[in-house]
């Protein structure tokens, strides 16, 4: 039977031996894509039903039902996605995604795509364009399109779809 001095011995031997080994790679925490589908709050309708009528939309108040929130609030602004047939282009993978921020009643775009209608957010890796390391995706069929927010603007990168799709 080792004595206590012994045991913690090799638990100090063992914590720093797993310090000192050099960390070759790291797994992103990351949820499963879940669908798009939460209405936008009453508060962001006319700001955005300005914006949808401003973007041509043929029937703001069809237009304003199908937009879906994706993020809401804090000092990231807010995300939406436009779910109707005008704003998911036909042969596209996805629909009009924009992110923004109201402001006086008005909705300020900062950066607009189109992306799938599954999403999920994970910590991704710190340091890429000086961001925080957190990032939303979006999935459609064929593509992920991810969304990184960096102090000067929002970073979209687009890959293929894995096989079979997530």
């Amino acid at each position: 039977m080792k004595s206590f001095a012994q045991l913690v011995g090799i638990v100090l031997i063992i914590c720093t031996t797993m310090f000192a080994l050099p960390i070759k790679s790291v797994m992103a925490i990351e949820t499963t894509p879940n669908p798009i589908d939460k209405a936008i709050p009453q508060q962001w309708g006319d700001a955005v039903g300005k914006f949808l009528s401003a973007m041509g939309a043929a029937n703001r108040e069809a237009a304003l039902d199908g937009t879906k929130v994706v993020l809401s609030g804090g000092d990231r602004g807010v995300i939406f996605q436009v779910q109707t047939q005008q704003f998911c282009p036909k042969g596209a993978d996805g629909c009009l995604t924009v992110a923004g921020r109201i402001v006086s009643g008005d909705f300020i775009p900062n950066v607009m795509f189109v992306a799938g209608i599954r999403m999920n957010g994970s910590d991704g890796v710190p340091g890429v364009f000086a961001a925080d390391g957190r990032f939303l995706r979006f999935y459609g069929k064929t593509t992920i399109v991810s969304l990184l927010p960096t102090p000067k603007g929002w970073v979209v990168i687009s890959d293929k779809q894995t096989d079979p799709p997530m």
